[in-house]
C-alpha cells in the first residue's frame, strides 16, 4: 500500500500541494506539476495519485508518466470544459449523476 495525501507532506507515499504532485518511495522522488492536466477536480487528483504509483512502482519512468497524464483528457460528458467566458470555466457533466 502506496500512503496518498493532499493535505499534508508524506515522508513516504504521493502527496499533493501547490499544483505538484510528488512521489516518494525507497530514496526516490519524484515530482508531477499538474498545470497542464486537463482533468480537474479534487477526486481527479485522488485518481491520478493512485494511477502514478501503480505505474510508477511497476518500473514506468517518470517522464512517460507525466506525458501519459497530461495527454489523458477524461472520459465524454464527464467534467468536460466546454469553453471559458469572462473568466468561469463551463463543464459538459451529463454523464455525472446517471444512475445505472
Amino acid at each position: 500500500m502506496v500512503p496518498t495525501s493532499q493535505r499534508q507532506e508524506l515522508k513516504e507515499g504521493l502527496f499533493y500541494r501547490d499544483g505538484v504532485i510528488t512521489f516518494r518511495w525507497n530514496g526516490r522522488e519524484e515530482r508531477f506539476p499538474t498545470a497542464g492536466y486537463h482533468i480537474q477536480g479534487v477526486h481527479n487528483i485522488e485518481n491520478i495519485m493512485a494511477a502514478l504509483a501503480a505505474a510508477l512502482l511497476m518500473g514506468c519512468d517518470a517522464a512517460t508518466c507525466q506525458a501519459a497524464v497530461t495527454a489523458f483528457r477524461g472520459l465524454p460528458h464527464r467534467m468536460e470544459l466546454v469553453r471559458t467566458v469572462n473568466g468561469v470555466p463551463w463543464y459538459e457533466d451529463s454523464k455525472g449523476d446517471q444512475r445505472g
